[in-house]
């Protein structure tokens, strides 16, 4: 009797605890239902093959051919990009939920692109749009110690907390003045914010390989809207 009682008080807690936490639900039928709907969104989203928010563009699988050697000094290795975001939506900052993905929404980008130390090409304006550009199916979270770029000495030369459009990157891929701070409401990127899944999308479309924290070859100059 006490170990069929067991699995049944479990049970029972469990569908509580739904109903405590989603009061404002009428009953518990129409919770499971609801929930039973935002999980099968968000398994259709990541079994979607996403679009690239670059196709089109000179960025898109940019580094694919032209990976980081960890062998050779960073100061010799290109191409370069240097992104600047010129405007994004209002939820920006927001936390991106595990079944909630994804806010529908576009931020506006544009880069320079650096082939050597004297030759560069501009990439117009663009769209990157949630959700339809979100990649599935890829741990973006893992591109949080490439935001934040440890101490290392793979570029000798560094333009430091002066952020430019190239070709020598500053310090941190992520702006980090008072400014950015309040804009991006945190010190470092996160692939949990709107912001840091659009750049996580973004950086693998491009062809980057997040795990090699030496390669500063990507950088935002500027949230425009930052110096607002």
């Amino acid at each position: 009797m006490k170990r069929i009682l067991t699995p049944f008080f479990t049970i029972l807690f469990s569908f509580t605890a739904v109903i405590a936490y989603a009061g404002f639900f009428d009953d518990l039928g129409s919770v499971l239902s609801d929930a039973g709907k935002a999980i099968d969104k968000s398994i259709e989203r990541r079994e979607t093959k996403f679009e690239s928010g670059l196709k089109g563009t000179l960025l898109e699988n940019i580094f694919l051919d032209s990976p980081y050697d960890s062998n050779r000094k960073g100061d010799d290795q290109w191409p370069r990009v240097a992104l600047t975001v010129h405007n994004e939506p209002s939820f920006h900052t927001g936390y991106v939920g595990t079944n909630t993905c994804c806010k529908k929404g576009c931020w506006k980008l544009s880069a320079v692109i650096w082939y050597d130390s004297k030759t560069s090409k501009k990439v117009a304006p663009f769209d990157w749009c949630s959700p339809d550009h979100v990649v599935y199916g890829v741990a973006l979270a893992d591109s949080l110690q490439w935001f934040i770029w440890g101490a290392d000495l793979s570029f000798a030369k560094t333009t430091g907390f002066k952020r430019t459009n190239g070709p020598i990157p500053p310090s941190k891929p992520i702006p980090s003045d008072v400014r950015h701070k309040r804009h991006l409401k945190h010190s470092n990127m996160s692939a949990s914010s709107y912001d840091g899944l659009m750049l996580s999308s973004v950086l693998f479309q491009m062809g980057l390989d997040w795990s090699v924290l030496e390669d500063k070859r990507v950088w935002v100059t500027t949230f425009e809207n930052a110096n607002k």
